[in-house]
């Protein structure tokens, strides 16, 4: 277990990466929400308010410009950003240093990407068939665990439920 929180504190201790204004770059979102994710884990276990400074500050960098990357098959890589900043989110608010401004902040930063890349590939369905119904592998699977992780975290989202559906048939029919 040392070895373990070793490898989560050298996490921690990266340095985030800055936005391209330009284009939403999936490699660099999921550099800063390992960061985010890190510290928000020591904070929540080591009761660490400079880890859950960090942790915050990684939810406030959040890039909602998803609808600027130009990667055909980021979807694959979806689950790394989105899974880390929500499950960053739900242990900072196991932590006495995430105010509620910050939280709605967050989670709607969460779910407006979340939002975004679901029009991106499930809504418009011949995305959806090119990426993903032709495949049945892998593409398929990660997109529905990083949507239905969103889903599952903020139920209140006014696309959740669509969400959820399309995630729990898409696995369910998998």
């Amino acid at each position: 277990y040392l070895t373990l929180l070793a490898r989560i504190e050298d996490h921690a201790a990266g340095e985030f990466e800055e936005d391209d204004p330009l284009e939403w770059h999936a490699n660099t979102q999921e550099h800063n929400a390992n960061i985010t994710v890190a510290n928000a884990l020591l904070a929540w276990l080591l009761d660490d308010e400079d880890a859950a400074t960090k942790a915050r500050e990684g939810l406030a960098r959040i890039d909602t410009h998803f609808e600027t990357n130009e990667d055909w098959d980021v979807n694959i890589r979806m689950i790394r950003p989105l899974g880390g900043w929500t499950h960053a989110w739900d242990l900072l608010k196991a932590t006495p240093w995430f105010t509620d401004d910050e939280a709605d902040a967050a989670a709607a930063a969460i779910t407006e990407v979340t939002d975004e890349f679901y029009e991106r590939f499930i809504a418009d369905d011949a995305a959806r068939t090119l990426v993903l119904g032709t495949t049945q592998n892998n593409h398929p699977i990660r997109t529905a665990v990083a949507i239905g992780v969103v889903a599952m975290a903020f139920p209140e989202h006014p696309r959740a439920a669509e969400w959820a559906d399309w995630v729990f048939s898409e696995l369910d029919y998998l």
